[in-house]
């Protein structure tokens, strides 16, 4: 069986993860499939911080065979009760998939930060790379469009 890709943009409520997904589909928030390096990519732009039922319903249903390369938004909520995080980071290693973190450190135009405590969380369940720029959401794309050539190798 062939391991899927994911590629989380991760950040909390409204820090731009999917203004900046939305960037790489130039601007438009329909798109729900594009190429990258000559691999077609599934994108989730909705988190886990917006409707965690149906992200959680959505993320432990992948298959490699059905969606190989994702590109998706995770909120790294650990610490809040209830939340369905690291249940679905679970199902997903159990489904096979590498998992790729591009963290946004920093909340445009704010003091607030992805914790290092929250970082090294992800590091156990994937690859991670700290975007610290505090930048438009079009850098940011950009930034991110070069990690993801990197994960695809």
């Amino acid at each position: 069986m062939s391991k899927g890709k994911i590629i989380f943009v991760v950040g909390h409520s409204n820090w731009g993860k999917s203004k900046t997904i939305r960037e790489l589909t130039n601007g438009s928030y329909r798109i729900k499939y594009k190429n990258f390096f000559g691999k077609h990519f599934f994108i989730r732009r909705m988190s886990n911080d917006d409707r965690p039922g149906n992200y959680k319903k959505f993320m432990t249903s992948l298959k490699p065979k059905d969606k190989q390369f994702i590109l998706a938004t995770l909120c790294p909520n650990f610490e809040i009760e209830n939340e369905i995080t690291e249940q679905v980071l679970n199902s997903l290693r159990q489904n096979n998939y590498k998992m790729f973190f591009w963290v946004i450190k920093n909340k445009y135009g704010s003091q607030d930060i992805v914790k290092q405590k929250e970082i090294e969380k992800l590091r156990s369940f994937g690859d991670i790379f700290v975007y610290e720029k505090e930048e438009e959401a079009f850098e940011r794309s950009q930034n991110l469009k070069k990690h993801m050539k990197f994960a695809l190798k």
